[in-house]
């Protein structure tokens, strides 16, 4: 097995380049012929940045799932390990593959007394993901694509592309990933609102509780005034 160690460098398939993304995943039941459709956050490895011709970029592993490309110095996150080499220092806690299911915390009712709802569940995944997508606007598809080991082999590949157009396109692909990511963590942002705020119901329920205990204050006093 490959060996992915800190500070040298690899090479890595720009098909292999993805963005942050909300989508909407549609899952239907064997029981019930009903399509259900959830909003998720995760690594959208289905639209694929690059989608020109084939070719390598050079990268050096940072440590903790980070590489840096060569030309343009930008980070590009691995968000689990490859499964065909081992890096030398990656750690499941700091870089795991993120994935939050944003339907499940704002369509369902945001009573505290919903046993379904886990705020603090919530709020740790919400947290997470944001520490996770902070990482790297870029993200690459180890699930895909390889870690190429820099040898001449490899090497031939990569030269078939200009150093100058290979920039462009890394420059690109970063401006899109920005965007992408803005977008995801503006979502998060939603999400996050959306569940500290509280519902219409439960409002409504409050306002009852506080009048029912305003009645029944006035009817002790009236007790006691007796």
């Amino acid at each position: 097995m490959n060996k992915i160690e800190v500070g040298k460098k690899y090479y890595m398939n720009l098909y292999g380049l993805c963005p942050w993304e909300i989508m909407t995943e549609t899952e239907t039941m064997h029981y019930d012929p009903e399509v259900y459709e959830s909003k998720v956050v995760r690594v959208n490895t289905t639209n694929n940045l690059y989608n020109k011709k084939f070719n390598f970029i050079e990268v050096t592993y940072r440590g903790n799932g980070v590489f840096y490309e060569s030309l343009t110095k930008t980070k590009i996150l691995v968000t689990e390990a490859p499964y065909d080499c081992e890096l030398e220092d990656f750690n499941d806690s700091m870089v795991t593959k993120a994935y939050l299911d944003l339907d499940d915390y704002i369509t369902i009712s945001k009573q505290i007394h919903n046993k379904d709802v886990d705020i603090n569940m919530f709020f740790e995944a919400n947290k997470k993901i944001r520490e996770t997508i902070a990482r790297a606007s870029l993200v690459y598809d180890t699930n895909g694509y390889k870690i190429y080991s820099k040898n001449d082999e490899n090497g031939k590949i990569y030269k078939t592309l200009p150093n100058n157009e290979r920039t462009n396109i890394m420059i690109d692909l970063c401006n899109e990933a920005e965007i992408s990511k803005y977008r995801t963590i503006l979502e998060l942002n939603n999400a996050y609102n959306n569940f500290i705020k509280p519902s219409d119901e439960l409002i409504k329920q409050a306002y009852k509780e506080n009048e029912a205990y305003n009645l029944t204050l006035k009817s002790k006093a009236k007790k006691d005034s007796k």
